[in-house]
């Protein structure tokens, strides 16, 4: 399996995992949003975690100066995860100013709206 963070996703997430008091959490899972219907492709979901399942993929990303982050990822989204890279993109409407975006070459957009 494929995964990339770019080296300005890596720093956000990792300055959010200590912005968020989550230090102590070594893993960040990444995920498909069950709970979302979209037009547009999947949505995504990240979150921290203490600890991996047995069955997780995993995935060590480290920066010097920065941190070690571990991404995990259940199997079953094994496929549709596969060689997508985690961006940093502006996104104006939240505090923060910037957010993560999925860049994946497994979906295509699928939005009447053509974006």
């Amino acid at each position: 399996m494929t995964f990339f963070v770019a080296d300005d996703a890596f720093d956000y997430i990792v300055e959010a995992r200590n912005n968020a008091g989550k230090q102590h959490c070594d893993y960040m899972r990444v995920y498909i949003r069950e709970d979302v219907k979209s037009c547009c492709g999947p949505a995504y979901g990240f979150e921290f975690a203490e600890y991996s399942e047995p069955q997780d993929y995993y995935l060590p990303f480290e920066k010097r100066g920065v941190g070690i982050l571990r991404v995990l990822i259940d199997p079953k989204w094994k496929d549709i995860l596969n060689n997508v890279e985690i961006v940093l993109v502006d996104m104006p409407m939240v505090p923060m100013g910037k957010g993560l975006k999925i860049k994946n070459p497994n979906v295509r957009s699928k939005c009447a709206c053509g974006n």
